[in-house]
């Protein structure tokens, strides 16, 4: 799917293309398989966070799963304490 963007207000020339791909359901199952690992999603997070890509760290650490381990509810909330608090 391709999306184009164009901000209010931009000539009619001006927009940005993002294209747009669902994952196949085996990309779907592996990524849900290495998240539901906590070794490999900890791993996952530090690598991706590493190169700068703070996003989808945040989201990796944030995405729902069905019981997640403590370790990764520690992480948690201690990025939103540190979040709140300024520092």
């Amino acid at each position: 799917m391709l999306l184009r963007l164009r901000p209010r207000g931009a000539a009619g020339g001006d927009f940005a293309d993002v294209q747009l791909r669902a994952a196949s359901a085996n990309q779907q199952q592996e990524a849900l398989a290495l998240l539901t690992d906590p070794s490999a999603r900890f791993q996952i997070i530090d690598s991706v966070a590493s190169k700068g890509r703070y996003g989808l760290a945040s989201e990796l650490v944030f995405a729902p799963l069905p019981d997640p381990p403590k370790d990764l509810e520690i992480l948690r909330q201690t990025l939103i304490s540190a979040g709140c608090s300024g520092s």
